[in-house]
């Protein structure tokens, strides 16, 4: 890699605007003055950072604020790596390195809280022995080497690519227990009032475990501990309840919503880090509310279990809906959610139970999408592959699905998750795809085709999603077989009678989709590109897509035999730079197999493909194929050099005789 993308990786991985610092190769210490003081506009566009990459390290990140509240776990042993994850489970969902020995667990603190700024790294000690730091970045600050070579030799590592964990200040003192809070003090102002250590009048204790009985379960292994904080600090600032008081709302709740209850000596921790946390809004709020509004809304669900809105949004936006009833109609007939048929509340009550204020919005436990393909596919994407006919889609679209059903991986792309994977192939011969699916090696377990001949041969019915019951049935199959991926292929073949250039048209589906997406169901759509070399069709169809890979035929001389073309993203919500275009050549060896070989795009070949389709300027051409306008330069004046491009200017023409066609 460059330096400018070994840089951007890194920014990638950190997901945010953090501080870089350069470091001498192979050692772990800026020798730069002032470091701790730099800012992410200050530090990113220094020479010496740009020449620490191209050498190949070292880098280091500043830990704390100017970071975006990024901190670091650090610790020494291998052995003390499982042991915090038993400990910490979530932990498993954050980004992770490696220097010699042990990690770094890369985590992020969220907003709205003050960032524990007294020291700049505290200790962990496993009785007299240090066993690692926890670094933040106080006091005198503090940074972590991400990039480079360690002093006795190894390369820095990359052992779980994720963006680093936002935790709450619950989670963070559940890293260093008794520690960190151990000096701090209620701030100025949420001081409580010294005469409220007698109990709580009848009326107002009733008010607080009527609150309490509208809170959140702390269930263990599903960060009970952030559960408990969270709740405890709205019930003691809310009510203003003395340390007393405070212990006995605090039982109320350990006896009545968490399983199992915490021991007596962890709830008297849990108390006292909620009494001495900040609070947003003044002491006694809910005091002074009216009781009708006391407590968070909540609303009955199908299964008559009663859940608050957190939990609601939690279950409904971000777990899947576990089933569906065999033949219950997923969808009304124009495409939308039936929601009348399936029992749920009135839509009053469902827009009241959803409201969520931005502070609330902040605070809800939200599963994080796990990654299943790179960093571009995640869970409950939708994600498009277009191509001209004939140069190869179905067989990328075929070479996805087994990755993601095997687990083995995709050319250049890891599989993070296998998953199983349903395939709806609305064009291809029976024959044609038993042969693809055999040539890319052993049958896939967890890969279920559904194939339009096979259909129509057994059933006398046609796959088309124009028709309510097919998608109905669609949802339900992949509901009760447990097929978390779906890919549809393709467009065209499979929504008959629906005009494509039509965005009322795509509604029916799009309506479809994003049900899908609430169950917990990845999609990936296989299309076709027009004459202008975009995807055919309404451009609505883009507007939820969280990716879209575009493929072009590869321009050669060579004539070697089976499919041949590079793929590149025009659209990527899930990663802040797109990632790289790779070329692909799907090679049969004539033996009933084809072997899969990648490798990076030309870029040359790229930026010509460019001022063919009319883009002609450096910035537009820099921004297509995310490279600087001064790389874009020097591809000109290779073309140029080359004979093939005129450069007039800020443009560029293709030579006569060079054009398509």
């Amino acid at each position: 890699m460059s330096g400018l993308e070994v840089l951007n990786r890194l920014y990638t991985l950190l997901d945010g605007e953090v501080v870089l610092l350069p470091i001498p190769y192979r050692e772990k210490a800026p020798q730069d003055s002032g470091w701790q003081n730099l800012t992410y506009s200050e530090s990113k566009n220094r020479p010496a950072l740009l020449q620490a990459a191209i050498r190949g390290g070292n880098i280091g990140v500043l830990l704390g604020p100017k970071s975006g509240r990024l901190l670091a776990l650090d610790l020494d042993d291998d052995a003390l790596v499982d042991q915090w994850l038993a400990r910490l489970p979530w932990l498993a969902n954050t980004l992770r390195t490696k220097g010699k020995r042990g990690c770094q667990f890369w985590l992020r603190l969220e907003e709205g809280c003050e960032y524990p700024n007294g020291k700049a790294v505290y200790p962990l000690k496993e009785g007299n022995e240090a066993v690692g730091e926890l670094r933040l970045g106080g006091g005198k600050g503090a940074q972590s080497v991400i990039y480079g070579v360690h002093p006795d030799g190894m390369q820095y590592q990359i052992m779980v690519e994720k963006p680093p964990l936002v935790i709450s200040l619950a989670d963070l003192d559940e890293l260093l227990p008794c520690v960190l809070f151990e000096d701090e003090r209620p701030v100025s102002g949420q001081t409580r009032s010294a005469n409220n250590s007698k109990p709580l009048p009848a009326d107002i204790w009733d008010r607080v475990t009527r609150y309490l009985d509208t809170c959140d379960h702390a269930i263990s292994e599903e960060r009970g501990h952030n559960t408990t904080f969270r709740v405890l600090c709205k019930v003691i600032n809310g009510f203003n309840l003395s340390p007393e008081q405070s212990w006995e709302a605090a039982v109320y709740y350990n006896d009545t919503k968490c399983d199992p209850p915490w021991s007596e000596k962890e709830l008297k921790h849990k108390v006292d880090d909620a009494f001495k946390a900040n609070h947003e809004k003044p002491c006694g709020h809910l005091l002074e509310a009216d009781s009708d509004y006391n407590a968070p809304l909540s609303i009955e669900t199908p299964s008559n279990k009663r859940l608050n809105p957190g939990q609601a949004q939690a279950e409904q936006l971000v777990e899947p809906v576990k089933a569906l009833p065999s033949g219950a109609p997923a969808q009304a007939k124009d495409g939308s959610p039936a929601d009348q048929d399936q029992g749920l509340p009135n839509w009053a009550e469902s827009l009241r139970s959803a409201a969520c204020s931005s502070r609330d919005l902040r605070g809800l436990e939200i599963k994080p999408r796990k990654q299943i393909l790179s960093d571009f596919f995640l869970e409950c994407d939708l994600g498009f592959v277009y191509a001209p006919r004939g140069i190869g889609k179905s067989w990328l679209g075929l070479l996805i699905a087994r990755g993601i059903s095997s687990g083995e991986g995709v050319g250049p792309w890891l599989v993070y998750e296998q998953q199983k994977v349903a395939y709806f192939d609305g064009e291809m011969m029976i024959d044609d795809i038993r042969k693809r699916d055999a040539a890319l090696g052993e049958p896939c377990d967890d890969l279920v085709f559904i194939n339009h001949e096979i259909l129509f041969a057994r059933s006398g019915r046609t796959l088309n999603l124009a028709n309510a019951e097919l998608r109905e049935a669609i949802t339900g199959f992949c509901l009760e077989t447990g097929q978390k991926v779906l890919i549809l292929d393709n467009l065209s073949t499979l929504t008959s009678g629906l005009d494509e250039n039509k965005g009322l048209d795509w509604e029916i589906i799009q309506a479809w989709l994003l049900d899908l997406r609430r169950r917990g169901i990845s999609i990936l759509f296989i299309h076709h590109s027009g004459r202008n070399h975009e995807m055919r069709g309404h451009s609505k169809r883009e507007d939820m897509g969280s990716w879209i890979i575009r493929l072009d035929p590869v321009n050669t001389i060579e004539n070697k035999p089976g499919a041949r073309f590079v793929s590149r993203f025009t659209k990527n919500r899930n990663s802040s730079i797109l990632p790289k275009a790779y070329e692909w050549h799907f090679e049969p060896d004539g033996e009933n197999k084809v072997w899969v070989a990648t490798k990076e795009a030309d870029l040359l070949h790229l930026f010509r493909q460019q001022v063919e389709e009319g883009i002609i300027t450096a910035n537009e051409i820099a921004k297509v194929l995310n490279i600087t306008p001064g790389y874009v330069s020097k591809l000109a004046k290779r073309a140029a050099e080359q004979g093939w491009l005129d450069i007039s200017g800020r443009k560029y023409c293709l030579k006569a005789g060079n054009k398509e066609g």
